[in-house]
Formats: C-alpha cells, structure tokens, sequence
C-alpha cells in the first residue's frame, strides 16, 4: 500500500510528525555535543591512577627487602659449608671475626676461598659483614626488622 505524502508524491510508509520530529531533535543535538570527558570525570581518572601507583610501589618494596634478607639468610648457609670445609681440612676451628669484602680475619680468608666474596644485596655502599663467632653465625641486619639473624656455626 502506497501513501501520499505532502507533496503529493507516493511514498512507502506514513508520515508520522512525532517520530520524525524526535530523530531530527536527536540528530541535531549529536551534532551540537562535545564528545569529550568532563575535567571531574578526567581528575577521578588521575586520583584513582595515583592511588593504585602508591599501593602498588609500597608492596613492592617491601617485596625487595624480603628478598635481600632471603639473599642474607642463604649467604649464611653458604659460610656455615665454609666453615664445614676449613674444619675438614684444618684440625680447629677458625678464629671469630667479620666477614666481608675487605675484613682479614682467619674466618674471612677461609669463606673466600672456598666460596668467594660475599656481597651484600642491597649495593648501598656501606660495608656489610657477618659475624663468626664459634657458636654461630650472624647477619649484622636484616631489613625486615633490623636484628641480626643467626644461624649455628657448625
């Protein structure tokens, strides 16, 4: 069925005023808007990025100290094997003292030459040693609580 529109022309489908004068309104208000972001809805975007950046950084640093210590607690093992070694080939113990890059105690030049120099994790440039001291071996500091972590000389 054919309608006749206006003008007096054939057309396909009714002309209905109040559906064609909502889609000229929407049509015309597409066209008149901004397509941006509101500057509220851009600071909330930043606010909640840097809330996320700050959460995310602490936990990780925290993870990095962990794993310092970790790095520590293992560099204990390591001389406790030391210490094995030098009584396997020597008939007493080594004297107590530091171990470190730069010490010369006997327990130094004992852990270094049977497994190297010990260097701290952390690479902040202060001098860091273990102490020997028959009865055990020491952390001079951990960083997860700031005491010395022992192990038992062997």
């Amino acid at each position: 069925m054919n309608y006749v529109n206006a003008h007096g022309g054939e057309t396909a489908e009714p002309f209905r005023p109040r559906v064609h004068a909502t889609m000229a309104y929407m049509f015309h208000r597409a066209q008149t808007t901004a397509g941006g972001f509101t500057l509220i809805e851009i600071i909330v975007v930043v606010g909640i990025i840097g809330l996320l950046t700050a959460v995310i950084l602490t936990n990780m640093s925290a993870a990095r100290a962990n794993s310092r210590d970790k790095v520590r607690e293992s560099d204990l093992a390591q001389i406790q094997l030391a210490v094995k070694l030098f009584q396997q080939n020597n008939p007493s113990n080594p004297e107590d003292g530091q171990i470190c890059r730069d010490c010369t105690s006997e327990i130094n030049t004992a852990v270094q030459q049977f497994i190297g120099v010990l260097e701290d994790p952390s690479h902040d440039g202060i001098t860091y040693f273990y102490e020997f001291t028959g009865t055990e071996i020491c952390a001079n500091q951990m960083e997860r609580d700031d005491a010395q972590y022992c192990v038992p000389a062997p």
